[in-house]
């Protein structure tokens, strides 16, 4: 499904073939492994340039929706990340919900399109500092469309105790005018994300640095989020409550059904002030 292509650096973008023979077709992209000129491994099955040069991936046959919906969509003033997640289980069966997440700032609301970054474990032999850092990753993340506006989700490879960011890094959102940023690790500096326009939810606050830890490793791949796949591209909501992932191609439906759902809820709250509670008890309630 994925096919890595090659870092932006004014070369070629190396294409993947087809296999020419019966040999090729049982080679494994992932064990069959080559050392670039510069001694970084690379996997020679899937085609993709050195990877100090920086990893993009590139979705084969993801439709796009051309329509961007933004923060002031008044649907969602109307919804929150409970309706939303009701409304996506009524679409799809797959986890879309990412709890227990903690935010400098949780009376905002962040909400617009993902683009990824994906951490790994640092591994001491590729990790030269001035190529596997925040900033660079974070440029190349957000390069090939305008950032305003984007949600930068960041996947911590299950590392949710160590930092990813922290205040300094991250102001690098507000430069961009972008929504915000999600990630299954920690921040740093929560008094200074706080006083920026944009919004932050996270696995907890942390104090101390990450990167003798993990070390970004590619951008625009689909990443894992506490259980939740993210493709770039996806919608993200988050509030006070939790974080939901929408698909691009469903946002328009999902938001309408959320609006639904809270005015369908309205209803009812007259329905139980009148309701009596000898007749529950004897005859139940249809209520789910």
């Amino acid at each position: 499904m994925l096919a890595a292509i090659g870092a932006l650096t004014g070369e070629p973008t190396p294409v993947a073939t087809q296999p020419s023979s019966d040999a090729e077709l049982h080679q494994s992209p992932v064990l069959n492994t080559g050392t670039t000129h510069d001694g970084i491994l690379n996997s020679q099955g899937l085609e993709h340039a050195a990877v100090s040069q920086g990893h993009q991936c590139q979705l084969e046959g993801q439709e796009m929706d051309d329509e961007i919906i933004t923060g002031s969509d008044r649907r969602l003033d109307q919804v929150n990340s409970a309706s939303i997640t009701d409304a996506m289980g009524r679409r799809y069966s797959h986890r879309a919900h990412v709890l227990d997440l903690v935010s400098p700032s949780p009376q905002r609301r962040l909400f617009g399109e993902a683009v990824t970054m994906q951490f790994l474990p640092v591994r001491a032999d590729v990790h030269n500092p001035e190529q596997y850092n925040f900033a660079r990753y974070f440029y190349l993340a957000v390069e090939a469309a305008p950032a305003a506006g984007k949600v930068l989700v960041i996947s911590s490879a299950g590392h949710h105790d160590t930092s990813v960011g922290g205040g300094t890094k991250l102001s690098r959102l507000q430069n961009l005018g972008m929504a915000g940023v999600l990630t299954d690790g920690r921040l740093r500096d929560f008094h200074e994300l706080g006083r920026y326009d944009f919004a932050a939810f996270c696995s907890g606050q942390t104090t101390r640095w990450g990167g003798d830890t993990v070390m970004p490793m590619a951008v625009q791949c689909p990443v894992e989020i506490a259980g939740v796949t993210v493709i770039p591209g996806d919608y993200v909501y988050a509030d006070d409550s939790g974080a939901v992932v929408i698909p691009a191609e469903s946002v328009d439906w999902v938001l309408d059904e959320a609006v639904r759902i809270e005015r369908a809820d309205q209803t009812v709250l007259p329905q139980i002030q009148r309701e009596d509670p000898a007749v529950i008890r004897l005859s139940g309630s249809e209520e789910q």
